[in-house]
């Protein structure tokens, strides 16, 4: 049997046509590229079409977050504190210089800030009043304090409001 191998091996008819087929098989495998077509220029144009996409996408998604920005910016004019502010004059009985410059440096530029200021420092004694009068009252906080206190505790919690 291995006679058989060797006599094989040494064969120049078997030699020769074994060189051939591998030359055969480099020839093809060296040219096989260039008859399969140009797959860089396929793949570069995937790769620009998908980028413009994300591109394109993208700016879309920083126009929306512009323009909510822009639109965070400015504030909704509140008409109806305005016009409750307006009609008791509060501008001229509670804001002054100093109240306009702590809204500044908390960061509350313009009109409508001081606006909601006013309006809240109008309102909040009322509402706090009323919650402290209920909770003392009708929930029965300090249960064991007489009503006139209970009453002076509901009017400090009004005048904190007012501040």
């Amino acid at each position: 049997m291995t006679e058989n191998v060797v006599k094989t091996l040494t064969d120049p008819a078997f030699l020769i046509a074994l060189l051939v087929g591998i030359a055969v098989f480099a020839t093809v495998f060296t040219l096989l590229p260039a008859f399969g077509g140009n797959q860089l220029k396929a793949r570069m144009k995937s790769v620009a079409l998908e980028r413009d996409e994300l591109r394109a996408k993208q700016r879309a998604r920083l126009a929306i977050e512009a323009d909510r920005r822009r639109k965070g910016l400015r504030e909704e004019q509140s008409i109806g504190m305005r016009n409750i502010v307006d009609r008791l004059d509060l501008r001229r009985a509670l804001a002054d210089e100093g109240t306009l410059q702590k809204l500044k440096v908390a960061g509350f530029r313009g009109q409508n800030p001081l606006t909601r200021f006013l309006f809240f420092r109008l309102v909040l004694p009322f509402v706090g009043f009323a919650l402290a009068a209920m909770y003392l009252f009708v929930l029965g906080g300090l249960p064991e304090q007489p009503p006139l206190i209970k009453l002076f505790v509901c009017i400090v919690v009004a005048y904190a409001g007012f501040y």
